[in-house]
């Protein structure tokens, strides 16, 4: 049996997910007969990321790109992973998971086969692509910490940057508690992992003596949701839940449409981009977010991989704006430790390395280290207690990070 790793890595928080049901475990087992997707030794180690780099969502999309583009700059200096070139290639499905389905069908008919795959950056990509990913037995790194799509038998392959939501909700409930407010409303997307992740918002505030008065969801593809957000109020909760699937500016630009100003706390999903800059202050009057250390650290006291990622990521004519770019990043981070320890770049090797890595890095772009294992390949946060911190949203960002009251 493997170890239970040890290894540090960071993570990020934020919006994309892979769904668990793709097919039996006969056809995904890593105990079937498995593609490698091995390089060649003076191969490239390709990265395909097919997700949004036009449309509504673009915007995330392209920081998807700017984060894996700022890895392969520094992993490129240092070698490789394993000695091949990181070379990264892209597809955009324009958030149409219609015409994604096609584009990776498409590419992965050709050789070489991709070593990696990023599908997408939200679940309705996310669905359909999971099982094609999984039938060509290649490696894939997913961002939505769903519990439903932690399922290493199912998904062999399939590693998740971001912790399960359990953590973020039960520090806002907490942050919630102390406040003094007794009822909430939920806003939510509609789609699978929300509907899982109203189910955790939920159990958080039962945890914490919170009632939950409604929920109200909106679509993932929606560029106005005030009629979500004034049906959530109309139950006059003393606060609002939020989750934003990457769709943060939208669902924060709404609220202020609608003219709502009761609390609003959400997830590190709307922490990942800096809304209070992208929309102004005003419309962030009363609202907090989940964030990690780094967010709100100032760049003089950040580690050296913290400096290398923000200096990598403005090299690629990036804004180190943290949590999107870093998920990305640290993904290929990751990836370089597990096959530098396989001494490989195949599917399999690299795959048994990520369960059980045996190295001590300390935290690259993202916010604390973690570490994954056979039956758990959601990241699993190695700092005690947890490192999530309340930020009030209104706060400028400047200078790469949040700058709270003193």
């Amino acid at each position: 049996m493997r170890r239970r790793i040890s290894a540090t890595c960071a993570v990020p928080l934020l919006v994309t997910l892979i769904i668990a049901g793709c097919g039996s475990s006969s056809s995904s087992s890593k105990s079937s007969s498995v593609k490698t997707s091995a390089a060649s030794p003076k191969s490239p180690y390709i990265v395909y990321f097919v997700g949004p780099l036009s449309g509504p969502i673009s915007n995330y999309g392209k920081e998807f790109n700017t984060g894996l583009k700022a890895a392969a700059l520094v992993l490129n200096k240092q070698g490789g992973i394993d000695g091949h070139k990181v070379v990264i290639t892209t597809a955009d499905d324009q958030a149409n998971p219609t015409q994604g389905i096609g584009l990776l069908t498409t590419r992965l008919t050709k050789t070489p086969e991709p070593n990696l795959v990023i599908p997408g950056i939200a679940a309705f990509e996310n669905l359909p692509y999971a099982p094609v990913i999984m039938q060509h037995k290649i490696l894939a790194f997913a961002t939505q910490p769903d519990p439903t799509f932690n399922s290493p038998t199912k998904l062999p392959y399939l590693f998740n940057l971001n912790p399960a939501y359990q953590e973020d909700w039960s520090r806002i409930a907490a942050f919630t508690k102390s406040k003094g407010w007794k009822t909430i409303g939920i806003v939510a997307n509609d789609d699978d992992a929300g509907t899982e992740n109203v189910k955790l918002m939920q159990a958080a505030a039962a945890a914490n003596g919170i009632k939950v008065l409604s929920v109200a969801t909106y679509a993932d593809t929606a560029l106005d949701i005030t009629p979500v957000w004034e049906k959530v109020v109309a139950d006059k909760p003393q606060a609002v839940w939020v989750t934003t699937q990457g769709q943060s500016p939208v669902v924060f630009k709404s609220r202020q449409k609608a003219g709502i100003t009761i609390p609003t706390v959400v997830d590190t999903s709307g922490t990942a981009t800096p809304l209070a800059s992208l929309l102004g202050s005003a419309a962030m009057v009363n609202t907090w977010g989940a964030a990690v250390p780094i967010q709100i650290t100032p760049a003089a006291k950040r580690t050296a991989n913290e400096k290398q990622y923000v200096a990598a990521i403005s090299a690629v004519g990036g804004a180190p704006e943290y949590a999107v770019p870093a998920l990305m990043y640290d993904s290929l981070m990751m990836v370089n430790l597990a096959a530098d320890q396989a001494h490989s770049v195949a599917t399999v090797p690299v795959t048994d390395a990520l369960e059980d890595l045996t190295a001590t890095n300390t935290a690259f772009g993202g916010g604390y280290p973690i570490h994954f294992s056979p039956t758990w390949h959601f990241a699993t946060q190695l700092s005690a207690p947890s490192p999530y911190v309340i930020i009030p949203l209104s706060v400028p960002f400047k200078d790469d990070y949040y700058h709270l009251p003193s």
